[in-house]
């Protein structure tokens, strides 16, 4: 026995508990048709990611409170947490990123279609953040998504600074590129792109049930992956309820697809087509 002990505790235990920024949304009239949700145990984290560089240090993001919450914690410094109070849920899944080596950003999506960069200076010698001491400042900007949509559902893929892609409920692929980063007066502005999966034989088939294979919400988009950044490679890989791999290009969309994981895995035990032979093009 080595005569250490490890004690058991939840993380939210070991950290003051700092009074949250509130963040606010120019859709008040969606905001105040949503319920908050009070079942989930506050504190526990539907949804985290660990980030790191040599000039921030190690963090953890957290999404608590039902996914109205989103909290900061450095790991490599004693820095108390930085919480943000969302109007709307965050949908999985916010991301950190790097804006060169001047400011940290996080990315996050929320249910009712805004898109917020919130925006932390990394200056050398310095905190990361001081919520105590700077009451005033804008923390976050606002991009409220155009595409039309009753509410979002779908799962998010920061692709870096720049780029974010929303998958949408018939499958399709919604890109949004920054144009132009704003500033302490000026929100972002972004290009929306929407790309679809659909060939044209496919949406005649779709409208008649006998010809219609698939059952409904096959092509749901359940998870996406991208290259790490720092990269320049616009490529997103998208796989849906059906069991397809999708791989859409900045530019062209859907170029590619295996058709099905598990006709893959059968050609791989039999010695037959390997996976990039059955990507149709």
């Amino acid at each position: 026995m080595s005569g250490k002990l490890l004690v058991a505790s939840h993380l939210s235990a070991l950290f003051p508990s700092p009074h949250p920024i509130t963040i606010f949304s120019t859709q008040k009239e969606f905001v105040k048709l949503l319920a908050r949700n009070d079942s989930t145990p506050p504190q526990h984290a539907s949804y985290s990611m660990l980030f790191h560089t040599p000039e921030t240090g190690t963090i953890l993001l957290r999404v608590s409170h039902g996914g109205l919450m989103l909290e900061l914690l450095s790991l490599s410094t004693e820095l108390p947490p930085l919480r943000f109070d969302f109007p709307a849920q965050i949908l999985p899944s916010p991301s950190i990123v790097m804006w060169g080596s001047e400011e940290l950003h996080v990315l996050a999506v929320t249910v009712v279609g805004s898109l917020y960069r919130i925006v932390l200076p990394v200056r050398a010698d310095a905190p990361l953040w001081q919520s105590e001491s700077d009451p005033n400042r804008r923390w976050y900007r606002e991009y409220v998504i155009q595409h039309p949509r009753p509410d979002l559902k779908g799962v998010v893929q920061v692709q870096g600074p720049y780029c974010v892609a929303l998958s949408m409920p018939n499958g399709s692929l919604l890109r949004l590129d920054a144009e132009q980063l704003g500033d302490d007066y000026d929100d972002d502005v972004w290009k929306e792109t929407v790309f679809d999966h659909h060939s044209f034989l496919q949406s005649i088939t779709s409208l008649l049930p006998t010809l219609h294979s698939g059952p409904p919400g096959a092509s749901e988009i359940i998870s996406m992956a991208s290259h790490p950044q720092p990269t320049d490679i616009g490529n997103i890989w998208t796989l849906s309820r059906d069991r397809c791999l999708r791989l859409w290009t900045a530019r062209g969309g859907e170029i590619g697809k295996v058709s099905s994981l598990d006709a893959v895995k059968s050609n791989e035990v039999r010695g037959g087509l390997s996976p990039l032979g059955s990507i149709r093009k």
